[in-house]
């Protein structure tokens, strides 16, 4: 027995050194790579910080978005372009603007280099917004060029700001305007035997369109040409403004490059009519730049930091808070996809900044095409509850806030929208496909017993005529509804509202002109009259991801 217990003790003896082994070694290994860590920050903080001059190189890879998104099949999916996470997570709206503003008070930050070639774009107003940012660095007496080798639509448009734009050569510029491709499948479910059933109210909604016609009708032709023409006005407006040029020059028509390279080189024109300041390859545009902003011996190249690098400071935090919560993409019960939001979500992000008593008042940034009826009178109800709570609400409209993206905004104390946002399409409507064709084709069959007429929803049957009726009605009842809450809300008769509503689309001013909206403004403008409602001296904003 005493031999037993000598064996045992030798076993845990042995275990209770091997673990200590390998805690000891887990710790050394922890603690180097702590300590590396520290080194690579001190490092990144030494290079920022030193009175060392340089460049903040702006090289943005991939798309531009308004916040965070931390749906993981979202990130999963832009990956698969070849946009790194690290670089998804950064390439948010408010901090780009955030870096520039830094960057514009940080003495050793001398100027910016905008190299857009990866840059693959981002709506117009958030451009609008960098570009402000970028007009407040220039003036600070800091000088700003842009590299490419071509400049698309959204890259020429941030180069605009830039003092000088330079172009690799063979480098082209695409100002072809604006446009709106939309897919059409009516002739495919016919050919794969799907039954679509429409239902809809608001005679200028076109999101039942790909499911009823083959092309693009012309009265949504000519509907969708106003609102991008004065779109594309803006566009051409602002570069006119940066690049002090005729905006007529600007305006490249179907044969301009034909006719163009018959008469002389197209980079001579870009040149002649300052498109352009400088022709040259990436190796002179370096050497210009090692003149400008000194020599990094190490790198061999010009002296920069990358504003994936840059360093942002938390705010110290205080007990007046504006809240800025995000509603950006398709509204819904439910959040399938990184182009959706759940109400859920949201609701619960509303619930929390109400009831926390540091919380003065909430900015509802919001990007929608719209979505469930359902889900946006949800997130309505919550906001109506902030707003009863005594916590102004105000909505800061970005690029598209349309149909249940203006329903959510109604309740606000006050709405405002940029000049380029997209906003209206007041109306309802709901498509049910249902496959019996399809399965009758190949041979399967339906049948039921039903004791009393019901709703039936099934989606291997068409239709009934009593549940076609049904939801008629549902989603007249909602449209009803719809119309009383703008009509209550922003001081408008029914008849007024309903003349504006049947589905239509209104771009910034005419929205205001029609009275959906209150000012026009961007997000700081929203921002300010948070602070004035609010009656706060001091305040910081607490984005809410």
């Amino acid at each position: 027995m005493k031999i037993y217990y000598l064996f045992i003790l030798n076993i845990l003896n042995y275990i209770y050194k091997l673990i200590k082994k390998v805690f000891l070694k887990l710790f050394i290994i922890i603690s180097i790579f702590f300590f590396f860590l520290i080194f690579i920050i001190y490092k990144e903080n030494k290079n920022l910080n030193n009175d060392e001059k340089k460049a903040l190189l702006f090289n943005i890879n991939g798309i531009i978005f308004e916040n965070n998104n931390n749906n993981l099949w979202g990130k999963f999916g832009l990956s698969l372009f070849g946009i790194k996470q690290k670089k998804f997570l950064t390439n948010t709206l408010f901090n780009i603007v955030k870096i520039i503003y830094l960057a514009s008070n940080n003495k050793n930050i001398v100027g910016i280099v905008l190299k857009l070639n990866k840059f693959l774009g981002a709506d117009q107003v958030s451009l609008e917004y960098i570009g402000k940012a970028l007009n407040q660095f220039k003036k600070k007496g800091k000088y700003i060029y842009a590299i490419s080798d071509n400049y698309k639509l959204a890259q020429y448009y941030l180069a605009s700001y830039a003092n000088k734009i330079f172009i690799y050569p063979e480098g082209l510029i695409d100002l072809y305007g604006l446009n709106n491709d939309k897919i059409y499948y009516k002739s495919l479910l016919n050919k794969l035997k799907i039954n679509s059933h429409i239902f809809k109210i608001g005679l200028n909604k076109t999101a039942i369109e790909s499911n009823i016609y083959d092309n693009m009708p012309k009265k949504t032709k000519k509907i969708e040409k106003k609102i991008y023409s004065k779109l594309w006005l803006n566009y051409i407006y602002d570069i006119s403004i940066n690049r002090k040029i005729k905006p007529y020059k600007l305006i490249f028509k179907k044969n301009f490059y034909k006719n163009i390279l018959r008469k002389q080189d197209i980079s001579k024109y870009n040149l002649k009519y300052k498109i352009i300041d400088k022709i040259l390859s990436y190796k002179k545009i370096k050497e210009e730049f090692i003149k400008i902003f000194g020599l990094n011996k190490k790198r061999n190249n010009y002296k920069f930091i990358n504003f994936y690098k840059y360093k942002i400071k938390k705010l110290i935090d205080n007990n007046n808070v504006i809240s800025v919560i995000f509603i950006n993409g398709k509204i819904l019960n439910y959040n399938n996809s990184y182009k959706n939001v759940c109400s859920s979500i949201i609701i619960n992000k509303l619930k929390k900044a109400r009831f926390n008593s540091k919380v003065k008042a909430v900015i509802l940034r919001i990007n929608s095409p719209g979505g469930s009826i359902n889900a946006s009178e949800n997130i309505r109800n919550e906001i109506l509850n902030l707003k009863l709570s005594g916590k102004p609400v105000i909505v800061s409209m970005s690029n598209l806030t349309a149909s249940g993206g203006y329903w959510v905004s109604i309740p606000a104390n006050i709405i405002i929208a940029d000049k380029n946002t997209i906003t209206g399409s007041i109306g309802i409507f709901s498509i049910i496909n249902t496959y019996e064709k399809i399965l009758n084709f190949i041979g399967i069959n339906y049948d039921s017993l039903n004791l009393f007429p019901n709703l039936n929803l099934k989606y291997n049957k068409s239709l009934t005529p009593y549940t076609s009726k049904i939801i008629e009605l549902n989603i007249k009842s909602g449209y009803e509804h719809f119309i009383k809450l703008i009509s209550k809300n922003r001081h408008l008769t029914p008849i007024e509202v309903n003349h504006i509503a049947q589905g239509q689309l209104f771009i910034g001013e005419d929205a205001k002109k029609k009275k959906l909206v209150d000012k026009i403004g961007d997000f700081d403008y929203a921002v300010k009259q948070a602070v004035i409602i609010s009656g706060l001296k001091k305040w910081h904003l607490n984005w809410v991801i």
